[in-house]
């Protein structure tokens, strides 16, 4: 029996057949889109296999998860390393953020299919996943066999069902940005399971909550290269050393001595004269610690505050037959975003960037609550959380959703106004994009939206 079906691969169609058991045409070398399970065709994903896939050989794989379910964007992202070092890297569209039960299932749906497939090493999966698919991965490498972890702006998965970590074994590399404002809680992961004995590497990078730039995921793998293979040290060490260099340059030396310190335990050879800089340099690099250690304790205080804030507007939404506006203390709110953008405003970077982590802590947070209650059709509390998340964050989605819930009330002047802004800030955005939206259906009709087309298409 043979099954055939059809990718889109690097924007062409190809007719590919596969024998349950037997043959299979494989595509290699191109990014491969929309691609349906066998056995679900609810479930879908994207896939690119090396060119040198053979299937006389176990080859590692890389599960990706994207918190929206951007499969496509997520594996054209990081697709030449994987050409590189020799991954099958495939991520479904069917995990995203949400009742983590979905994602769990999706996974097992599609590693028994890539399993079926294609030749893979069991030994060596990866899971790994940006923001609420980072914490998709962590609990994955909790719950069954996966090798290793690659984690992109989240730390734990906040499952009590998941157990301790002290009988967890897995390689672990976090990924964050020194803006994320989950960038603590990444620190604190990394410390907590460096004190049960889980081969862990933290990389920072110049960024806010995104995935990371390619040449640092480039450099995760190759950290897993060593520890799963002994391979690539000596590119490994290169790429840290060139980093380590730049950091001293430009005179952060807490973050390269972090790293200077993790090369000296871990590899050999590491060149001398990177040591002698930080004798030289010693005065600073305690002045440097000592800001940093106020950094982190301030920081604390403030999450934890907010936390509380957060746990107090939950309670207060959840009084009463349905939630109000009235409950949202709006004014509060805005106390805290003035608090933070002054932080913004000094000299020190260290209390620049710790402004833009705890703006961001309040945007991400009121994003996720204003999800909420858009789906369960509370509009208008829906909106005043997203004014918060845009005044906090200036986000160009948080306009854009702010703007299909004032369509879906029916205010079409708050709703061409969002949609404005979007037009004049957001080159990436189409005007069919904007016409294909179910939300400005009725809108549509407005002599107000109609004009805001004209003059844009």
């Amino acid at each position: 029996m043979r099954l055939s079906r059809l990718l889109i691969c690097s924007s062409f169609f190809f007719t590919v057949s596969f024998s349950t058991g037997f043959g299979q045409d494989i595509i290699t070398g191109e990014v491969c889109d929309s691609v349906y399970l066998l056995n679900d065709k609810s479930q879908f994903y994207s896939i690119y296999v090396p060119k040198g896939y053979d299937s006389t050989k176990k080859w590692p794989v890389i599960f990706l998860f994207d918190p929206r379910g951007y499969a496509l964007q997520s594996v054209k992202m990081y697709h030449q390393s994987a050409e590189e070092l020799g991954y099958i890297m495939v991520c479904t569209y069917n995990s995203r953020n949400g009742p983590i039960e979905k994602s769990f299932e999706a996974f097992e749906l599609l590693y028994e299919e890539i399993s079926n497939i294609y030749s893979i090493d069991k030994d060596r999966l990866i899971t790994s996943g940006f923001s609420g698919g980072s914490r998709l991965s962590l609990a994955l490498a909790k719950k069954i066999k996966i090798n290793s972890v690659i984690a992109c702006g989240a730390g734990e998965p906040g499952m009590k069902n998941l157990g301790a970590f002290k009988n967890d074994r897995y390689n672990y590399v976090s990924l964050v940005g020194n803006e994320d404002f989950n960038f603590q809680e990444v620190r604190q992961l990394n410390d907590k399971m460096n004190t049960f004995s889980i081969n862990n590497y933290r990389i920072v990078f110049d960024g806010a909550h995104q995935w990371p730039p390619i040449k640092y995921y480039h450099e995760a793998l190759l950290w897993l290269k060593t520890q799963n293979e002994g391979t690539y040290k000596k590119e490994f060490v290169d790429q840290i050393t060139k980093r380590i260099k730049k950091k001293i340059e430009n005179n952060e030396l807490v973050e390269s001595k972090r790293l200077l310190d993790f090369l000296e335990t871990n590899y050999e050879d590491i060149p001398q004269q990177i040591s002698l800089s930080f004798q030289e340099k010693e005065k600073q690099l305690k002045e440097q610690v000592k800001s940093w250690d106020r950094v982190v304790k301030h920081e604390t205080k403030l999450i934890k505050r907010l936390n509380e804030d957060y746990i107090e507007l939950d309670k207060k939404l959840q009084l009463g037959f349905s939630p109000s506006p009235d409950s949202i203390d709006v004014g509060k709110w805005e106390s805290h975003i003035k608090r933070f953008s002054k932080l913004q405003e000094q000299e020190d970077s260290l209390k620049i960037k710790l402004g833009n982590r705890m703006r961001s802590f309040v945007a991400a947070g009121m994003a996720e609550r204003s999800f909420y209650y858009t789906e369960i059709n509370s509009l208008d509390v829906a909106i005043i959380l997203n004014r918060i998340w845009i005044s906090a964050d200036l986000s160009l989605w948080g306009y854009w959703m702010i703007s299909k819930l004032y369509a879906r009330l029916g205010e079409s002047e708050e709703a061409v106004k969002h949609l404005k802004y979007l037009l004049d800030n957001s080159p990436n955005l189409k005007i069919k994009r904007i016409l294909s939206e179910p939300s400005f259906s009725d809108l549509s009709k407005t002599e107000e939206f109609n004009k805001l087309i004209a003059n844009y298409d």
